[in-house]
C-alpha cells in the first residue's frame, strides 16, 4: 500500500488546439518549458496519491532491550520509507532519525526498524492522544515553517537570472532560473518522495519532481545528471542532481518550480535565506 503507483509510460502531449511548440532558448539561456507536459505528470502523481486510500496498519512487536522497551517493525517486500511512515502516522524524517539511517535510506527485507515514539518527536501508532495539560508533539523543524506556512530551502545558491512570471514573446516562466557552475549539487528543498526522475519532458532536460506534504510538488530541471530514482525518500538538503545545461539552455543553471497541486506559484516568497 505504501508503494507509489507508476507514472504513465508515455510522454503526455499538450492539447493540439494550443498550437504550442518548443521555444528556442532565449538570450541568457532561459527557456520556456512546456507546462502542459509537466502538469499532466503532476496530475498523475496527485491521482496516484488519492488512489492509495487509507493506509493499512503495520505489524509491530515489542522488544525488551538494555535501553528499555522498544517497538519495532520488520521490513517486508515492497515496503518503502514513505509508505511505512504513512502507515505508522509519522513522517519519513522521524522514521529515518529514530533509526539513524543514512542516505539513500535503502531498506532491506527482514530489516528491523524502531517505531518512533514521543521521545523521538512522534507518537507511537497506538498511543492515546495526550491530555490537554500534558506534553504535546514537538512542532515541525523551525527551518521548514514560518508562520504555519511550509518554507522551502534553496536548491542551489546563485543569482536568479530569470524570475517567475510573464516573459517576452508571450512566454511564461513557471519558476525561477538560478545560475550556478556546472556540476554544483542540486539539493532537495524539503523532505519528500521522488515522484519522477527522467528527461522525457521537452524543455526541461533532466528533471526531478519531488512530492511533499500538503499537496506541494517541487521541480528541478536542466540537470546535468539526476542522482535519485522514482520512489526514493529524500530529506531537505539531500543532493538529488547536479547543475547542467540540459533541455536546450545555453548556460549551466537550475530551473526550480514550486506547485501547490498543479498551480505554479512564485517560489521566492516560499524560500528561506539562500
Amino acid at each position: 500500500a505504501g508503494a507509489i503507483p507508476p507514472l504513465p509510460g508515455f510522454k503526455p502531449q499538450p492539447p493540439a488546439a494550443t498550437g504550442q511548440t518548443a521555444a528556442a532558448p532565449a538570450q541568457g539561456g532561459e527557456e520556456a518549458p512546456l507546462a502542459g507536459d509537466l502538469i499532466a505528470h503532476i496530475e498523475a502523481i496527485l491521482l496516484a496519491e488519492e488512489a492509495q486510500g487509507e493506509p493499512q496498519p503495520v505489524a509491530t512487536q515489542t522488544l525488551e532491550t538494555e535501553a528499555g522497551t522498544v517497538v519495532v517493525l520488520t521490513v517486508a517486500a515492497g515496503d518503502t520509507l514513505y509508505g511505512l511512515a504513512r502507515r505508522l502516522g509519522v513522517t519519513a524524517r522521524q522514521l529515518i532519525e529514530a533509526n539513524g539511517l543514512a542516505a539513500p535510506y535503502d531498506l532491506l527485507i527482514g530489516q528491523k526498524l524502531k517505531v518512533p515514539t514521543a521521545g523521538d518527536g512522534a507518537a507511537a501508532p497506538d498511543a492515546s492522544p495526550p491530555p490537554a495539560t500534558g506534553p504535546v508533539e514537538p512542532p515541525p523543524l523551525p527551518a521548514s515553517r514560518v508562520g504555519g506556512e511550509l518554507r522551502f530551502a534553496w536548491p542551489v545558491a546563485g543569482r536568479v537570472i530569470s524570475s517567475f512570471g510573464p516573459k517576452s514573446g508571450g512566454r511564461h516562466n513557471d519558476g525561477i532560473n538560478i545560475a550556478a557552475p556546472a556540476g554544483t549539487p542540486v539539493r532537495a528543498a524539503e523532505d519528500g518522495v521522488v515522484a519522477y526522475a527522467g528527461d522525457e519532458l521537452r524543455g526541461y532536460g533532466n528533471l526531478v519532481l519531488l512530492r511533499h506534504a500538503e499537496g506541494w510538488v517541487s521541480a528541478y530541471a536542466h540537470n546535468a545528471e539526476n542522482l535519485v530514482s522514482r520512489g526514493q525518500t529524500v530529506l531537505r538538503g539531500d543532493v538529488i542532481a547536479s547543475v547542467g545545461a540540459s533541455g536546450g539552455v545555453t548556460h549551466p543553471q537550475s530551473h526550480f518550480e514550486l506547485r501547490r497541486g498543479t498551480e505554479a506559484v512564485d517560489p521566492l516568497p516560499h524560500l528561506g535565506s539562500p
